[in-house]
């Protein structure tokens, strides 16, 4: 499976996926060690993943990552031959969010700021062992770093892609996920062509909530449908 590509969430990074997976983690712009980019939207980080990658590949995304491959997914259905998203926000569920991301990132990225985030975030991981790992990442974050991937969750809707997504598609949803519930299953399960949905008993964070399992179920998906 050295065809899969590993895309984070918001605010973690390619380092963030431990035990490192088969395939390639890569790092969103302004994440870890990539760059940031004129325009943070999940379209243009989707243009900066795509120019790397093969001529047929798997894509594997928690949260906004997940959102960056419905973006690459929807673009290029011949060359993915597997999906798998990580309790996937369509979009973001708190309307106040969305009208006005932008202004909300610049306040929550200075107050509490990527340290004071990281002690939240790290709370929202149920497995208690792995909340040091996810406060590292997020504390390393730049403050404009942290706001370009706020921005750029809270911009985005997903839902008209869906029916677009042809391959073989697995949506593992958090049961006490705050960004995700019953709405968004139903959505997926409606429109997803090829797609399979499941409700883990996690948060948010499945891959840390739940590793082993996890990476078990993910694996065994991409080798059915390599």
């Amino acid at each position: 499976m050295d065809d899969t590509i590993w895309i984070h969430g918001a605010a973690l990074n390619s380092g963030t996926w431990q035990p490192a997976p088969p395939g390639r983690c890569i790092d969103l712009p302004g994440h870890g060690a990539a760059a940031r980019i004129a325009d943070p939207t999940v379209g243009h980080f989707a243009d900066a993943v795509a120019a790397d990658l093969p001529e047929r590949f798997a894509l594997v995304g928690h949260s906004l990552g997940a959102m960056v491959c419905i973006e690459l997914a929807a673009r290029m259905p011949e060359r993915c031959r597997a999906l798998v998203l990580v309790d996937p926000p369509l979009r973001m569920p708190l309307g106040l969010l969305r009208r006005h991301g932008s202004t909300l990132a610049r306040i929550v990225t200075r107050v509490p700021g990527p340290r004071g985030i990281a002690a939240l975030m790290a709370l929202r991981v149920e497995r208690r062992s792995e909340r040091p790992r996810v406060r590292q990442a997020i504390g390393a974050m730049s403050r404009e770093g942290l706001c370009d991937a706020i921005c750029a969750a809270a911009a985005f809707d997903g839902r008209a892609h869906l029916t677009g997504l042809t391959m073989p598609t697995l949506a593992l949803l958090g049961k006490r996920s705050v960004l995700t519930g019953p709405r968004t299953a139903a959505t997926l399960r409606r429109d997803l062509p090829q797609g399979t949905v499941e409700t883990w008993d996690t948060g948010h964070m499945i891959p840390f909530d739940a590793p082993d399992a996890f990476f078990a179920r993910v694996s065994g998906f991409l080798g059915e449908h390599s």
